[in-house]
């Protein structure tokens, strides 16, 4: 049996034991702690990656959303031969059925299409590859070699940016080569080098496939012209590789019984100022693509010619045309006589254009009509006659639009019809004749 003395020391043992196991159990408790936090929180923690993933999940959604959407607007661009622009504005109108505040820019300097959908900027190059905005890309390598830790090797920086990086796109890539000393980026679909000890970034353009390509987005359309003016033709077309263009005449539709124009080598062809020989020709244009040894051909649609003949005499040799024709290119009267050199149509006859006037003569030169007629187009009188040139019609006839009328003859010339037929429209009189004109 122990002493009391003996028992509280050794009470005391216990509890000196057992306040140091206390407070090892505490340290070890926070550094789990720390390692924890550090796993859910830092830089490699499953928080992070959880948001990379999410992110990358999100990007990756929307991208197919774009690309879907550019494959319906490629279909409808040729199927409806649309120009850049219109192809920007379908495009637009797709992707507004998922974002509202969705935009699209086609950029004509470098043939690209800018995309502003659900927050995400997107360009679609030439080729059709979709890439994002250049500025975006560059923006989040910057941000992905000012997060890498420099304390590590070059090879650390290049992995800690390619883990960054494939959060926002997760094709992208990052790898450090020892021949250049640069980390070699493929982000957003573009390729850089980055200095992995001040960030510097030096650009490349986006790549492009190293395939000839091309793609005719829009085809050449009619025109018509009058003789002695020229004609301008156009094509459009997505290209990838050295391009050059050939444009061809032909007799007909077909686009193979052409021969080639001499000099007609760009997307757009003028003809020299075109004769009614001309009339009815066809054109296209031949566009080739050659890239690595190797070449591609694409025939565009044919375009017909139309020459129109402009009919303008000057009986008078006063400078001023006394018989003008125009049916129908349309610069305006269709056929317009002026009988008595004073710069007024004496004749002006419209049929239907409509310009007005289907029929309106001046029998004794005064500017004002003697017989009117308009059958029924309506710009009102149907037969319309004033035989003594007093402003007042003598013979109105109107069967039946109805401006009223529909015989009204005044034979001797008072204002007051003589004979007024109107069966029955009914603006009342059915036959109505006073002959003594009391």
């Amino acid at each position: 049996m122990l002493s009391k003395g003996r028992k509280n020391m050794s009470m005391k043992e216990n509890k000196g034991i057992t306040l140091v196991a206390l407070v090892v159990t505490i340290i070890v408790l926070l550094i789990l702690a720390g390692i924890t936090i550090a796993m859910l929180t830092g830089e490699n923690g499953i928080i992070r990656k959880a948001f990379e993933a999410k992110e990358a999940t999100e990007y990756a959604q929307i991208e197919e959303e774009v690309a879907l959407a550019w494959t319906e607007t490629q279909a409808e661009t040729i199927t409806q031969n649309l120009s850049s622009e219109e192809t920007a504005n379908y495009l637009e109108e797709v992707l507004k059925q998922n974002d509202p505040n969705t935009s699209v820019t086609y950029r004509e300097e470098n043939g690209t299409y800018e995309v502003n959908y659900k927050d995400y900027m997107f360009e679609i190059q030439p080729n059709g590859e979709l890439t994002t905005n250049r500025e975006d890309a560059i923006k989040d390598i910057e941000e992905a070699w000012e997060i890498a830790d420099k304390t590590g090797t070059d090879e650390d920086i290049a992995d800690q940016m390619e883990q960054e990086l494939q959060g926002k796109d997760p094709d992208s890539s990052a790898e450090y080569n020892p021949d250049s000393g640069k980390i070699e980026v493929d982000h957003g679909g573009y390729e850089v080098e980055v200095d992995p000890d001040t960030g510097e970034i030096t650009i490349k353009e986006p790549s492009l496939p190293d395939v000839a390509t091309v793609v005719i987005t829009k085809e050449p359309t009619n025109v018509s012209v009058y003789e002695g003016k020229t004609a301008t033709f156009t094509v459009e077309a997505r290209t990838v590789g050295e391009v050059t263009y050939q444009w061809y005449k032909g007799n007909t539709v077909s686009a193979s019984s052409g021969e080639a124009i001499p000099g007609a080598n760009g997307a757009n062809y003028t003809t020299p100022a075109v004769t009614m020989a001309d009339n009815g020709k066809y054109f296209y244009c031949v566009i080739t693509a050659s890239l690595n040894g190797e070449k591609v051909t694409e025939k565009s649609m044919a375009a017909q010619l139309t020459v129109q003949r402009e009919v303008n005499i000057d009986t008078d040799e006063d400078g001023e045309p006394d018989i003008n024709i125009d049916t129908d290119g349309d610069g305006q009267p269709d056929i317009d006589i002026d009988t008595d050199g004073d710069k007024e149509p004496d004749i002006n006859i419209d049929t239907d254009d409509d310009g007005n006037p289907d029929i309106n003569i001046d029998t004794d030169g005064d500017d004002k009509p003697d017989i009117n007629i308009d059958t029924d187009e309506d710009g009102q009188p149907d037969i319309n006659i004033d035989t003594d040139d007093d402003g007042n019609p003598d013979i109105n006839i109107d069967t039946d639009d109805d401006g009223n009328p529909d015989i009204n003859i005044d034979t001797d010339d008072d204002g007051n019809p003589d004979l007024n037929i109107d069966t029955d429209d009914d603006g009342n009189p059915d036959i109505n004749i006073d002959t003594d004109d009391d």
